[in-house]
């Protein structure tokens, strides 16, 4: 992938004083205006709402969220805020985590993987629609507050050299969910600072967790942790914003000057990959190169012979022939190309527990071969994705077709339209929305600046709403 990466560090000491960086961010996200954003910085946040819009509405029908649901239910809290899509309420704190963690089950969260900690959209923007529904923000308040919570997520969490420590994403990441809420809540430079001190220490996110619900669970304690933290600013709580504090999980090529440079005029979260399919972002590229041959070549299922899969040893992990739970399907190259090969698509319900798995995608699982590359002799841990994949495609008439992929359809080197991201939206939404009110809430997004309330729009989500 092209990664519009700072410059690297010449291992000389940061510039940075204590807590300055924090400082910084705060002043920028306090400052930041909708008239500041270049169109295609809207753009993409848009899209990205969107997306997330759909993941959340999918991921509310997954049974591990429908478990919380019914707990949450169960206690009858004080209904300030929707759970989104389903017509009930709750408080605000339970329905910042319930979003947050429907919109990670659906395996629908978009991904930045640079060269220091990862960074995703499926905290902050489930927690900024929740606030945005309480707080009838406008559309372009909503704008805003995206771009400044996820331009400090990821700067936040670029610094970190978490691979080793058998992290994703550092225990950082909860600061620009604390930065989307100050912003929401129009607090000013020194409460946002605040507000991210109060997330400065909290859970990462683990390899441990992956495939499991506990997953999900860590990255929805983020965005709670994030209101959490700007509500204590506004109470005039004191925390500790200094990212330095964790100077033994800094990177040692990216410095915290690095992760600063260019603030308000390179927008780093436009390096998310986009997640078309239900599962893990490590399946994403073997699956855009299968589905371009298959069109290209008007292949059908029973064309085809055998699908090879050659990926680095980084992504081993998804070598799983033969998954059985959720969170083994989600991470198998076998059971997502064989899907892909038998239908066409991937759905949330071809992921789940308890799903009997029919005889023809066992045959069509069988067909996917994966071949894992070595890696030299370093002792560092290779990051994901950082090689080119390749997927050789054998017909049962003795013709091979190839594909080389470095990134995804919806990288920055590749970006989705408009019309790619609706098709998504309608696709995971389809189960929850009628036609008419998904292609009216596709209008309302691509015409979000214009929005006044909206609580009216994401209302719109519940069912049985015209």
């Amino acid at each position: 992938m092209t990664q519009q990466m700072p410059p690297q560090s010449t291992g000389q000491e940061c510039k940075m004083h204590k807590g300055s960086m924090a400082r910084d961010l705060g002043s920028f996200v306090a400052g930041l205006e909708y008239a500041q954003l270049p169109p295609e910085v809207v753009e993409f946040a848009k899209s990205l709402i969107l997306k997330t819009v759909a993941g959340v509405l999918a991921g509310m029908s997954c049974p591990n969220t429908r478990k919380l649901l019914d707990d949450i239910q169960a206690r009858a809290l004080r209904g300030e805020v929707s759970i989104l899509g389903t017509g009930l309420r709750t408080s605000a704190w339970e329905g910042v985590l319930l979003n947050a963690f429907a919109a990670h089950a659906s395996e629908l969260e978009d991904v930045a993987i640079p060269d220091g900690g990862c960074s995703w959209d499926v905290t902050v923007i489930p927690l900024l629609l929740t606030l945005a529904e309480k707080n009838s923000m406008s559309g372009k308040a909503l704008i805003e507050a995206t771009v400044a919570g996820l331009e400090a997520h990821y700067r936040t969490s670029l610094p970190f050299d978490v691979m080793r420590l058998g992290q994703s994403l550092p225990t950082t990441s909860g600061m620009g969910c604390a930065a989307a809420a100050a912003k929401a809540y129009g607090l000013d430079a020194e409460q946002t600072t605040a507000a991210m001190g109060f997330a400065l220490s909290g859970p990462a996110i683990t390899e441990a967790s992956l495939g499991t619900d506990a997953h999900f669970l860590e990255s929805a304690l983020h965005s709670l942790q994030g209101m959490m933290g700007a509500d204590m600013a506004r109470m005039g709580l004191t925390s500790n914003p200094d990212l330095a504090s964790y100077k033994d999980m800094l990177s040692k090529g990216i410095s915290l000057d690095d992760a600063m440079a260019n603030l308000g005029t390179h927008w780093f979260f436009r390096e998310m990959w986009v997640k078309k399919y239900p599962n893990s972002i490590s399946i994403h590229r073997q699956l855009d190169a299968l589905f371009e041959i298959i069109a290209a070549e008007r292949l059908a299922s029973d064309d085809i012979e055998t699908v090879e899969i050659i990926a680095g040893a980084e992504d081993a992990g998804c070598d799983n022939p033969n998954p059985v739970s959720a969170g083994e399907k989600q991470f198998s190259f076998q059971h997502a190309l064989g899907l892909a090969i038998l239908n066409g698509e991937l759905s949330v319900s071809d992921f789940l527990d308890g799903e009997v798995d029919e005889p023809r995608l066992l045959e069509a699982r069988g067909k996917v071969r994966v071949t894992i590359e070595a890696v030299g002799k370093s002792s560092e841990p290779v990051r994901y994705m950082s090689r080119p994949t390749t997927v050789i495609v054998r017909t049962k008439n003795g013709e091979t077709f190839t594909k080389e992929r470095m990134a995804v359809i919806g990288s920055v080197d590749e970006p989705m339209t408009r019309a790619q991201f609706n098709a998504v939206f309608e696709q995971f939404a389809k189960h929850h929305l009628a036609p008419e009110n998904i292609r009216a809430f596709q209008d309302t997004i691509w015409a979000l600046e214009e929005v006044a309330d909206m609580s009216v729009a994401l209302g719109a989500l519940a069912p049985g709403a015209q």
